[in-house]
Protein backbone atom coordinates (compact mmCIF):
# COMPACT_ATOMS: atom_id res chain seq x y z
CA UNK A 1 0.00 0.00 0.00
CA UNK A 2 1.06 3.77 -0.86
CA UNK A 3 2.20 6.16 2.05
CA UNK A 4 1.25 9.07 0.18
CA UNK A 5 2.32 12.87 1.64
CA UNK A 6 1.18 15.86 -0.24
CA UNK A 7 2.00 19.06 0.68
CA UNK A 8 -1.71 21.14 0.84
CA UNK A 9 -1.43 24.69 1.43
CA UNK A 10 -3.98 26.02 3.48
CA UNK A 11 -4.13 29.38 2.67
CA UNK A 12 -4.85 29.19 -0.93
CA UNK A 13 -7.79 29.60 -2.69
CA UNK A 14 -7.94 26.38 -4.36
CA UNK A 15 -10.11 24.26 -1.91
CA UNK A 16 -8.07 21.68 -0.27
CA UNK A 17 -10.17 19.06 -2.11
CA UNK A 18 -8.94 20.40 -6.00
CA UNK A 19 -5.43 20.58 -4.61
CA UNK A 20 -5.72 16.79 -3.43
CA UNK A 21 -7.57 15.73 -6.60
CA UNK A 22 -4.33 17.92 -8.52
CA UNK A 23 -1.96 16.04 -6.29
CA UNK A 24 -3.21 12.33 -6.49
CA UNK A 25 -3.49 12.87 -10.35
CA UNK A 26 -0.52 13.58 -11.10
CA UNK A 27 1.08 11.14 -9.36
CA UNK A 28 -0.99 8.49 -11.26
CA UNK A 29 0.03 10.04 -14.27
CA UNK A 30 3.80 10.04 -13.90
CA UNK A 31 3.40 6.25 -12.25
CA UNK A 32 4.25 7.35 -8.83
CA UNK A 33 1.19 5.71 -8.04
CA UNK A 34 1.36 2.37 -9.88
CA UNK A 35 -1.82 0.64 -11.52
CA UNK A 36 -3.64 -1.00 -9.56
CA UNK A 37 -1.92 -0.14 -6.44
CA UNK A 38 -4.15 -0.09 -3.31
CA UNK A 39 -4.20 3.56 -1.85
CA UNK A 40 -4.82 4.18 2.25
CA UNK A 41 -8.11 4.32 2.96
CA UNK A 42 -10.04 7.76 3.53
CA UNK A 43 -9.45 7.75 6.82
CA UNK A 44 -6.28 6.77 7.05
CA UNK A 45 -4.78 9.20 4.50
CA UNK A 46 -6.74 12.49 6.18
CA UNK A 47 -4.53 11.57 9.35
CA UNK A 48 -1.68 11.13 7.97
CA UNK A 49 -2.22 14.82 5.77
CA UNK A 50 -4.11 16.23 8.98
CA UNK A 51 -6.93 17.15 6.99
CA UNK A 52 -11.23 16.51 7.27
CA UNK A 53 -12.00 12.97 6.28
CA UNK A 54 -14.56 14.73 4.50
CA UNK A 55 -11.29 16.18 1.93
CA UNK A 56 -10.35 12.98 1.53
CA UNK A 57 -13.89 11.46 0.47
CA UNK A 58 -14.95 13.96 -1.69
CA UNK A 59 -11.64 13.87 -3.88
CA UNK A 60 -11.76 10.17 -3.52
CA UNK A 61 -14.94 10.17 -5.40
CA UNK A 62 -14.59 12.64 -7.68
CA UNK A 63 -11.37 10.42 -8.78
CA UNK A 64 -13.49 7.08 -8.90
CA UNK A 65 -16.22 8.99 -11.32
CA UNK A 66 -13.24 10.26 -13.35
CA UNK A 67 -12.19 6.90 -13.87
CA UNK A 68 -8.66 7.02 -11.83
CA UNK A 69 -9.63 5.36 -8.97
CA UNK A 70 -11.90 2.05 -8.70
CA UNK A 71 -13.17 0.45 -5.50
CA UNK A 72 -13.00 -2.92 -4.24
CA UNK A 73 -15.76 -4.33 -1.79
CA UNK A 74 -14.08 -5.44 1.36
CA UNK A 75 -10.14 -4.54 -0.31
CA UNK A 76 -10.43 -0.75 -0.56
CA UNK A 77 -9.57 1.79 -3.14
CA UNK A 78 -6.90 1.04 -5.77
CA UNK A 79 -5.52 2.93 -9.30
CA UNK A 80 -6.97 2.21 -12.37
CA UNK A 81 -5.53 -0.23 -14.62
CA UNK A 82 -6.97 1.86 -17.04
CA UNK A 83 -4.65 4.78 -17.00
CA UNK A 84 -2.39 6.37 -19.14
CA UNK A 85 0.88 7.38 -17.77
CA UNK A 86 3.63 9.53 -19.26
CA UNK A 87 5.79 6.60 -18.99
CA UNK A 88 8.99 9.39 -17.77
CA UNK A 89 11.21 7.81 -15.10
CA UNK A 90 13.25 10.74 -14.06
CA UNK A 91 15.43 8.41 -11.85
CA UNK A 92 16.02 6.25 -15.29
CA UNK A 93 15.91 9.24 -18.03
CA UNK A 94 18.90 11.12 -16.50
CA UNK A 95 22.06 9.27 -17.07
CA UNK A 96 24.47 11.41 -14.62
CA UNK A 97 25.94 14.96 -14.65
CA UNK A 98 27.91 16.20 -17.76
CA UNK A 99 31.06 16.06 -16.40
CA UNK A 100 30.91 12.37 -15.26
CA UNK A 101 32.13 10.52 -18.46
CA UNK A 102 33.99 7.56 -17.31
CA UNK A 103 36.51 6.03 -19.49
CA UNK A 104 36.33 2.35 -19.01
CA UNK A 105 38.34 2.81 -15.07
CA UNK A 106 35.70 0.45 -13.40
CA UNK A 107 35.28 -3.14 -13.31
CA UNK A 108 33.70 -4.31 -16.46
CA UNK A 109 30.23 -6.07 -15.63
CA UNK A 110 28.91 -9.40 -17.02
CA UNK A 111 27.46 -9.17 -20.71
CA UNK A 112 23.70 -9.60 -20.95
CA UNK A 113 23.87 -11.94 -23.23
CA UNK A 114 24.37 -14.06 -20.54
CA UNK A 115 20.72 -14.26 -20.43
CA UNK A 116 20.14 -15.51 -23.63
CA UNK A 117 22.52 -18.13 -23.35
CA UNK A 118 21.43 -21.86 -23.59
CA UNK A 119 25.35 -23.01 -22.42
CA UNK A 120 26.68 -20.23 -19.81
CA UNK A 121 30.45 -21.25 -19.07
CA UNK A 122 30.63 -18.72 -16.42
CA UNK A 123 33.34 -19.55 -13.64
CA UNK A 124 32.72 -19.26 -10.13
CA UNK A 125 29.00 -20.30 -9.89
CA UNK A 126 28.60 -22.77 -7.97
CA UNK A 127 25.69 -25.74 -8.19
CA UNK A 128 22.38 -23.83 -6.67
CA UNK A 129 20.59 -27.11 -6.25
CA UNK A 130 23.23 -28.11 -3.87
CA UNK A 131 22.62 -25.64 -1.00
CA UNK A 132 21.97 -27.01 2.00
CA UNK A 133 18.45 -25.08 3.00
CA UNK A 134 17.72 -27.21 6.04
CA UNK A 135 21.18 -26.89 7.48
CA UNK A 136 21.63 -22.82 6.78
CA UNK A 137 18.06 -22.07 7.83
CA UNK A 138 19.01 -24.05 11.29
CA UNK A 139 22.15 -22.10 11.84
CA UNK A 140 20.16 -18.90 10.71
CA UNK A 141 18.21 -19.70 14.05
CA UNK A 142 20.67 -20.65 16.07
CA UNK A 143 21.98 -17.56 15.64
CA UNK A 144 18.68 -15.64 15.87
CA UNK A 145 18.48 -17.40 19.47
CA UNK A 146 22.37 -16.19 20.31
CA UNK A 147 22.15 -12.67 23.02
CA UNK A 148 22.10 -10.10 20.51
CA UNK A 149 23.91 -6.62 20.66
CA UNK A 150 23.21 -3.65 18.22
CA UNK A 151 26.78 -2.45 19.36
CA UNK A 152 29.28 -2.90 15.94
CA UNK A 153 31.07 -5.99 16.18
CA UNK A 154 35.14 -6.62 16.74
CA UNK A 155 36.78 -5.21 14.03
CA UNK A 156 38.14 -8.50 13.15
CA UNK A 157 34.86 -10.44 12.67
CA UNK A 158 32.59 -12.45 15.59
CA UNK A 159 35.26 -14.32 17.64
CA UNK A 160 33.18 -17.66 17.29
CA UNK A 161 33.40 -17.14 14.01
CA UNK A 162 36.98 -16.75 13.39
CA UNK A 163 37.84 -19.81 16.31
CA UNK A 164 35.79 -22.20 14.17
CA UNK A 165 37.27 -21.12 10.73
CA UNK A 166 40.64 -21.30 12.74
CA UNK A 167 39.69 -24.97 13.88
CA UNK A 168 38.68 -25.61 9.87
CA UNK A 169 41.48 -24.68 8.41
CA UNK A 170 43.47 -26.57 10.96
CA UNK A 171 41.82 -29.95 10.24
CA UNK A 172 41.28 -29.73 6.53
CA UNK A 173 44.35 -27.44 5.34
CA UNK A 174 46.79 -28.22 7.91
CA UNK A 175 47.31 -24.05 8.94
CA UNK A 176 47.82 -23.76 12.33
CA UNK A 177 45.97 -20.70 13.56
CA UNK A 178 44.19 -19.10 16.68
CA UNK A 179 40.98 -16.92 16.17
CA UNK A 180 43.04 -13.80 17.10
CA UNK A 181 45.36 -14.61 13.60
CA UNK A 182 42.16 -14.68 11.04
CA UNK A 183 40.20 -11.13 10.02
CA UNK A 184 36.49 -11.67 8.31
CA UNK A 185 36.17 -10.01 5.03
CA UNK A 186 33.39 -9.77 2.67
CA UNK A 187 35.33 -11.82 -0.18
CA UNK A 188 38.62 -13.04 -1.77
CA UNK A 189 37.36 -9.50 -4.11
CA UNK A 190 37.01 -7.34 -0.56
CA UNK A 191 40.36 -9.26 0.62
CA UNK A 192 42.11 -7.75 -1.98
CA UNK A 193 40.92 -4.48 -2.28
CA UNK A 194 41.96 -4.29 1.65
CA UNK A 195 45.35 -5.25 0.97
CA UNK A 196 46.19 -3.46 -2.19
CA UNK A 197 44.87 0.34 0.53
CA UNK A 198 46.24 -1.14 3.34
CA UNK A 199 50.03 -1.31 1.58
CA UNK A 200 49.35 1.48 -1.32
CA UNK A 201 51.55 3.72 0.50
CA UNK A 202 54.40 2.27 0.20
CA UNK A 203 54.09 1.42 -3.54
CA UNK A 204 55.34 -1.87 -3.80
CA UNK A 205 56.40 -3.82 -6.72
CA UNK A 206 53.56 -6.06 -7.07
CA UNK A 207 54.25 -9.72 -8.88
CA UNK A 208 50.59 -11.00 -10.31
CA UNK A 209 49.88 -14.37 -12.35
CA UNK A 210 49.91 -13.72 -16.38
CA UNK A 211 47.27 -14.46 -17.17
CA UNK A 212 45.63 -13.57 -14.02
CA UNK A 213 42.37 -12.75 -11.61
CA UNK A 214 41.09 -9.45 -13.22
CA UNK A 215 40.07 -8.35 -10.05
CA UNK A 216 43.65 -8.15 -8.48
CA UNK A 217 44.86 -6.56 -11.42
CA UNK A 218 42.30 -3.98 -11.15
CA UNK A 219 42.71 -3.33 -7.90
CA UNK A 220 46.98 -2.92 -7.82
CA UNK A 221 47.33 -1.35 -11.16
CA UNK A 222 48.49 2.57 -10.05
CA UNK A 223 49.29 1.49 -6.88
CA UNK A 224 52.62 0.86 -6.99
CA UNK A 225 54.79 -0.92 -10.00
CA UNK A 226 52.99 -4.45 -11.61
CA UNK A 227 54.75 -6.81 -12.67
CA UNK A 228 53.48 -10.00 -15.18
CA UNK A 229 54.47 -13.38 -13.99
CA UNK A 230 54.12 -16.09 -17.01
CA UNK A 231 52.14 -19.61 -16.32
CA UNK A 232 53.26 -23.23 -17.18
CA UNK A 233 51.72 -26.59 -16.71
CA UNK A 234 53.66 -26.54 -13.35
CA UNK A 235 52.04 -23.02 -12.14
CA UNK A 236 53.87 -19.80 -11.79
CA UNK A 237 56.66 -19.69 -13.62
CA UNK A 238 59.41 -18.94 -10.19
CA UNK A 239 62.34 -18.10 -12.34
CA UNK A 240 61.03 -14.96 -14.00
CA UNK A 241 60.98 -13.51 -10.20
CA UNK A 242 63.83 -11.23 -9.82
CA UNK A 243 66.20 -12.46 -6.90
CA UNK A 244 66.79 -9.40 -5.17
CA UNK A 245 63.86 -6.90 -4.70
CA UNK A 246 65.15 -3.33 -4.03
CA UNK A 247 61.67 -2.39 -2.93
CA UNK A 248 58.37 -3.13 -0.48
CA UNK A 249 57.43 -6.45 -3.20
CA UNK A 250 54.53 -8.57 -2.90
CA UNK A 251 53.02 -11.59 -5.28
CA UNK A 252 49.70 -12.63 -5.56
CA UNK A 253 49.20 -15.93 -6.99
CA UNK A 254 46.76 -18.68 -6.83
CA UNK A 255 48.47 -21.87 -6.20
CA UNK A 256 45.48 -24.53 -5.70
CA UNK A 257 43.82 -23.79 -8.81
CA UNK A 258 45.54 -21.11 -10.59
CA UNK A 259 43.04 -18.32 -11.76
CA UNK A 260 42.15 -19.09 -14.95
CA UNK A 261 44.41 -21.66 -16.71
CA UNK A 262 43.70 -24.61 -13.62
CA UNK A 263 46.97 -25.42 -13.40
CA UNK A 264 48.36 -26.71 -9.67
CA UNK A 265 51.56 -24.54 -8.39
CA UNK A 266 54.25 -27.46 -7.74
CA UNK A 267 55.54 -27.87 -4.72
CA UNK A 268 59.24 -27.10 -5.91
CA UNK A 269 58.01 -23.61 -6.86
CA UNK A 270 55.97 -23.40 -3.68
CA UNK A 271 59.23 -23.57 -1.93
CA UNK A 272 61.16 -21.40 -4.81
CA UNK A 273 58.30 -19.06 -3.42
CA UNK A 274 58.90 -19.04 -0.10
CA UNK A 275 62.81 -18.87 -0.07
CA UNK A 276 62.31 -15.78 -2.34
CA UNK A 277 59.78 -14.00 -0.22
CA UNK A 278 62.23 -14.63 2.92
CA UNK A 279 64.99 -13.76 1.22
CA UNK A 280 63.01 -10.24 -0.34
CA UNK A 281 60.85 -9.69 2.75
CA UNK A 282 58.36 -9.77 0.21
CA UNK A 283 54.58 -10.78 0.94
CA UNK A 284 53.00 -13.28 -0.39
CA UNK A 285 49.30 -13.23 -1.29
CA UNK A 286 47.64 -16.87 -1.08
CA UNK A 287 44.52 -16.81 -2.64
CA UNK A 288 43.51 -20.74 -1.71
CA UNK A 289 41.08 -20.33 -4.60
CA UNK A 290 39.03 -23.71 -5.54
CA UNK A 291 41.07 -26.01 -2.73
CA UNK A 292 37.84 -27.34 -1.73
CA UNK A 293 37.08 -29.97 -4.94
CA UNK A 294 40.15 -32.31 -6.22
CA UNK A 295 39.82 -35.41 -7.93
CA UNK A 296 41.97 -38.62 -8.37
CA UNK A 297 44.63 -36.11 -7.13
CA UNK A 298 45.80 -35.50 -3.56
CA UNK A 299 45.94 -32.00 -2.34
CA UNK A 300 49.06 -30.09 -2.03
CA UNK A 301 49.83 -28.35 1.19
CA UNK A 302 49.19 -24.68 1.20
CA UNK A 303 51.94 -21.92 1.03
CA UNK A 304 50.66 -20.95 4.27
CA UNK A 305 51.02 -23.97 5.94
CA UNK A 306 54.90 -24.21 5.09
CA UNK A 307 55.30 -20.87 5.83
CA UNK A 308 58.11 -20.54 8.66
CA UNK A 309 59.21 -16.98 8.20
CA UNK A 310 55.75 -15.48 8.08
CA UNK A 311 55.66 -13.82 4.78
CA UNK A 312 52.44 -15.31 3.55
CA UNK A 313 48.92 -13.78 3.86
CA UNK A 314 46.39 -16.32 3.14
CA UNK A 315 42.98 -15.84 2.58
CA UNK A 316 39.60 -17.46 0.99
CA UNK A 317 36.22 -17.63 1.10
CA UNK A 318 33.36 -19.67 1.02
CA UNK A 319 31.61 -18.59 -1.97
CA UNK A 320 33.04 -22.10 -4.33
CA UNK A 321 31.82 -24.21 -1.14
CA UNK A 322 28.64 -22.76 -0.40
CA UNK A 323 27.32 -19.60 -2.15
CA UNK A 324 28.59 -16.87 -4.07
CA UNK A 325 25.96 -15.16 -2.15
CA UNK A 326 27.07 -15.88 1.39
CA UNK A 327 29.80 -13.29 1.08
CA UNK A 328 32.22 -14.32 4.16
CA UNK A 329 36.02 -14.52 3.14
CA UNK A 330 38.96 -14.47 5.89
CA UNK A 331 42.69 -13.73 5.65
CA UNK A 332 45.08 -14.29 7.81
CA UNK A 333 48.02 -11.51 8.10
CA UNK A 334 51.00 -10.70 10.07
CA UNK A 335 50.52 -8.43 12.92
CA UNK A 336 51.19 -4.80 11.23
CA UNK A 337 49.17 -5.43 8.28
CA UNK A 338 46.11 -6.94 10.40
CA UNK A 339 46.27 -4.11 12.49
CA UNK A 340 45.78 -1.77 9.16
CA UNK A 341 43.62 -3.67 7.72
CA UNK A 342 41.14 -4.06 10.68
CA UNK A 343 41.42 -0.21 11.00
CA UNK A 344 39.97 0.45 7.35
CA UNK A 345 37.51 -2.29 8.12
CA UNK A 346 36.36 -0.48 10.91
CA UNK A 347 36.39 3.05 9.04
CA UNK A 348 34.83 2.21 6.22
CA UNK A 349 32.34 -0.14 7.90
CA UNK A 350 33.14 -3.12 5.16
CA UNK A 351 32.40 -5.93 7.40
CA UNK A 352 30.30 -8.55 7.14
CA UNK A 353 26.48 -8.10 8.93
CA UNK A 354 27.01 -9.52 12.15
CA UNK A 355 24.15 -12.41 11.97
CA UNK A 356 24.94 -13.54 8.93
CA UNK A 357 28.91 -13.95 10.70
CA UNK A 358 26.82 -15.87 13.78
CA UNK A 359 24.78 -17.99 11.22
CA UNK A 360 28.24 -19.32 9.74
CA UNK A 361 29.89 -20.09 12.94
CA UNK A 362 27.26 -22.73 14.07
CA UNK A 363 26.89 -23.69 10.33
CA UNK A 364 30.48 -24.74 10.79
CA UNK A 365 30.49 -25.54 14.26
CA UNK A 366 27.82 -28.51 13.55
CA UNK A 367 29.44 -30.07 10.88
CA UNK A 368 27.13 -28.64 8.43
CA UNK A 369 29.89 -26.77 6.18
CA UNK A 370 32.38 -29.96 6.13
CA UNK A 371 29.37 -32.13 5.47
CA UNK A 372 27.84 -30.06 2.48
CA UNK A 373 32.24 -29.60 0.87
CA UNK A 374 31.74 -33.60 1.29
CA UNK A 375 28.55 -34.02 -0.99
CA UNK A 376 29.44 -31.18 -3.18
CA UNK A 377 33.16 -33.31 -4.14
CA UNK A 378 30.43 -36.05 -5.10
CA UNK A 379 28.19 -34.33 -7.31
CA UNK A 380 31.10 -32.24 -9.10
CA UNK A 381 33.21 -35.06 -9.25
CA UNK A 382 30.63 -36.79 -11.63
CA UNK A 383 30.53 -33.35 -13.68
CA UNK A 384 34.46 -33.94 -13.53
CA UNK A 385 34.28 -37.19 -15.11
CA UNK A 386 32.13 -35.99 -17.89
CA UNK A 387 34.54 -32.85 -19.06
CA UNK A 388 37.54 -35.84 -18.94
CA UNK A 389 35.25 -38.22 -21.09
CA UNK A 390 34.27 -35.62 -23.41
CA UNK A 391 36.97 -33.75 -23.78
CA UNK A 392 39.42 -36.82 -24.14
CA UNK A 393 39.64 -36.86 -28.22
CA UNK A 394 40.63 -32.85 -29.20
CA UNK A 395 42.57 -32.23 -32.39
CA UNK A 396 46.56 -31.34 -32.12
CA UNK A 397 47.04 -28.17 -30.14
CA UNK A 398 43.77 -28.15 -28.31
CA UNK A 399 44.58 -28.83 -24.83
CA UNK A 400 42.53 -28.72 -21.98
CA UNK A 401 43.72 -27.86 -18.30
CA UNK A 402 42.21 -27.44 -14.74
CA UNK A 403 40.83 -30.92 -14.88
CA UNK A 404 43.12 -31.82 -11.24
CA UNK A 405 40.56 -29.73 -9.16
CA UNK A 406 38.19 -27.01 -9.35
CA UNK A 407 35.17 -26.70 -10.97
CA UNK A 408 36.36 -25.00 -13.92
CA UNK A 409 39.05 -25.95 -16.66
CA UNK A 410 40.62 -23.87 -19.43
CA UNK A 411 40.58 -24.92 -23.09
CA UNK A 412 43.59 -23.74 -25.13
CA UNK A 413 44.78 -23.11 -28.55
CA UNK A 414 47.97 -22.38 -30.53
CA UNK A 415 46.37 -19.04 -31.35
CA UNK A 416 43.15 -17.21 -30.47
CA UNK A 417 39.90 -19.41 -32.02
CA UNK A 418 37.84 -16.24 -32.91
CA UNK A 419 36.09 -18.12 -35.64
CA UNK A 420 34.60 -20.76 -33.26
CA UNK A 421 34.07 -18.15 -30.59
CA UNK A 422 32.07 -16.50 -33.00
CA UNK A 423 30.11 -19.76 -33.87
CA UNK A 424 29.53 -20.84 -30.17
CA UNK A 425 28.42 -17.73 -29.34
CA UNK A 426 25.86 -17.63 -31.97
CA UNK A 427 24.80 -20.82 -31.00
CA UNK A 428 23.48 -19.65 -27.48
CA UNK A 429 27.39 -20.40 -25.68
CA UNK A 430 27.91 -17.69 -23.10
CA UNK A 431 32.22 -17.49 -22.70
CA UNK A 432 32.74 -14.71 -20.47
CA UNK A 433 36.42 -15.70 -19.87
CA UNK A 434 38.37 -15.54 -22.81
CA UNK A 435 42.12 -15.11 -22.65
CA UNK A 436 44.95 -14.34 -25.02
CA UNK A 437 48.18 -13.29 -23.10
CA UNK A 438 51.22 -14.64 -21.59
CA UNK A 439 51.51 -17.12 -24.73
CA UNK A 440 47.91 -18.82 -23.60
CA UNK A 441 45.16 -18.27 -26.14
CA UNK A 442 41.55 -20.03 -25.33
CA UNK A 443 38.90 -19.52 -22.73
CA UNK A 444 37.89 -20.72 -19.37
CA UNK A 445 35.09 -23.57 -18.76
CA UNK A 446 32.84 -23.32 -15.75
CA UNK A 447 30.69 -26.20 -15.37
CA UNK A 448 30.39 -26.85 -11.45
CA UNK A 449 26.36 -24.96 -11.95
CA UNK A 450 25.28 -27.40 -15.04
CA UNK A 451 23.26 -30.58 -14.83
CA UNK A 452 24.82 -33.44 -15.57
CA UNK A 453 23.10 -34.40 -19.30
CA UNK A 454 23.02 -30.05 -19.82
CA UNK A 455 27.07 -30.42 -19.77
CA UNK A 456 27.02 -33.80 -21.98
CA UNK A 457 25.27 -31.55 -24.38
CA UNK A 458 27.26 -28.50 -24.17
CA UNK A 459 30.48 -30.57 -25.08
CA UNK A 460 29.19 -32.39 -27.61
CA UNK A 461 27.59 -29.27 -29.60
CA UNK A 462 30.84 -27.15 -28.33
CA UNK A 463 34.06 -30.44 -29.86
CA UNK A 464 31.66 -30.74 -32.66
CA UNK A 465 32.50 -27.55 -33.75
CA UNK A 466 36.09 -27.53 -32.79
CA UNK A 467 36.47 -30.83 -35.02
CA UNK A 468 34.48 -28.75 -37.84
CA UNK A 469 36.84 -25.74 -37.82
CA UNK A 470 39.77 -27.93 -37.41
CA UNK A 471 42.72 -27.48 -38.68
CA UNK A 472 42.24 -23.78 -39.43
CA UNK A 473 42.22 -23.41 -34.72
Amino acid sequence: MASLYFDLDRNSSVPLHRQLIAHLKNHMESGDLTKGGKLPSSRTLARDLNISRIVTLTAYEQLIAEGYLVTKAGAGTFVSDNIITSGIDPVKDYKGPDWFNPSGETMPLEDDNKNNARFDFSIGHPASELFPKKNWRRAWRKALDLSYSNARSDRAGEKTLRAEIAAFLHRTRNIKCHADNIIITSGAAETLRLLAKATASYSPMTFIENPGFKIAWHWFTGWGDLVAVNIDGNGLITRELPKKVEQPAMLFCTPSHQFPLGFRLSLKRRNDILKWASENDALILEDDYDSEFHYDTMPLPTLKSQDESGHVVYFSSFSKSISPNIKIGYLIAPEKIATVLKNIIAAEHAEPPQLMQMAMASFIADGSLEKHIAKSRRHYTKLNRIMRQKLNNLPQGVKISGLDSGIHAFLSFNKMPIKLIKKLEAGSFYLPHQISTGGWHGFALGYGHFKEDELGSALDELTAQIWKLYPEL
